[in-house]
């Protein structure tokens, strides 16, 4: 549920998650027990962000990518909103609604910090936004920036990475929900067949 932009992340939160389930004595396959209602909306979103980062759809929407990838993530929300049941969701959707918020309150651009980025070893991406005024989903934090605190402000040079605070809260949502997952166990009715009543009155 990671957005596809934070794929080092995401990766990261799946091997967390998988350490923390398997230390609880978890197994992979007990993921299926999880029900999660209309997930084909992740499907959508996770679809639609690889066309934008990694495809041509960011090349051809230009300045429509930020409101595309709000759009994706009002979408992520939605499923959200409707999986609340699961261990886990509650942070994705704290964090998803941080992003979302800071994003609406700045023109549909996620700020970033100069200093962060720098930070990161992205001096270059500076010059390309200072230059530009903004690029994909990111706009430099100003003087006229909103909620600056909950932008892209937290640098992670090893990945070369500036994340924001939502990021970090949908990785640890997401990494508690696949731990919390490998430990599911099978409720009785998914175990015990069902007797069933004869016409002599036994029960088979």
């Amino acid at each position: 549920m990671l957005p596809v932009h934070m794929l080092p992340v995401a990766v990261a939160a799946l091997a967390i998650g998988v350490l923390a389930g398997s230390l609880r004595g978890g197994s992979l396959s007990r993921l299926q027990l999880l029900r999660v209602r209309h997930a084909w909306l992740v499907a959508i979103a996770f679809g639609v962000q690889v066309l934008l980062f990694v495809g041509p759809l960011g090349v051809w929407l230009g300045d429509g990518v930020a409101p595309v990838l709000m759009a994706t993530n009002l979408a992520l929300l939605l499923m959200v909103a409707l999986n609340l049941h699961l261990p886990g969701l509650k942070l994705i959707g704290l964090g998803l609604a941080a992003n979302t918020l800071v994003m609406l309150l700045n023109g549909g651009y996620m700020p970033v910090s100069e200093p962060a980025l720098r930070a990161a070893g992205l001096d270059w991406r500076v010059d390309q936004l200072a230059a530009q005024g903004h690029s994909d989903k990111s706009r430099l934090v100003d003087a006229t920036t909103r909620l600056p605190v909950l932008g892209d402000v937290i640098p992670v040079p090893p990945i070369n990475k500036v994340l924001s605070i939502g990021d970090l809260l949908v990785a640890a949502g997401a990494a508690w929900l696949l731990a919390a997952g490998m430990t599911l166990r099978s409720s009785p009715s998914q175990t015990t067949p069902m007797a069933v009543s004869t016409n002599d009155g036994r029960f088979v």
